[in-house]
């Protein structure tokens, strides 16, 4: 049998989690943000994960922790979306692709 635990230390867990959630986040942001900087071309999800494995910037190159933050910096004017789609190799498909926006200053 485990320990039981009290109410406080729920949420006190619940807390710490959602707090370093956000924390990140915001650093993922900043990350996506200089690769798309040092890049003169747009790029996919799966090659800004792939940079920022390459990079040591992150544990994996999972284009699935990647994507959400784009369409979430897209939305906030941090990147912009390319006109252009670029063919990705691994899905067989043209995806989006994504080049600094007017706003990406604010997630440095």
């Amino acid at each position: 049998m485990g320990t039981k635990k009290l109410p406080g230390e729920i949420v006190t867990f619940s807390a710490r989690r959602d707090a370093y959630d956000l924390v990140e986040e915001e650093n993922l942001y900043k990350k996506i943000i200089k690769i798309l900087l040092s890049s003169s071309e747009p790029l996919t999800a799966r090659e800004i994960s792939t940079i920022l494995f390459n990079k040591g910037m992150a544990n994996n190159c999972d284009r699935q922790a990647v994507a959400p933050r784009l369409t979430e910096l897209s939305q906030l004017g941090g990147v912009d979306i390319s006109k252009e789609r670029k063919y990705d190799p691994v899905s067989g498909v043209n995806v989006t692709a994504y080049s600094i926006g007017v706003n990406y200053e604010e997630f440095l």
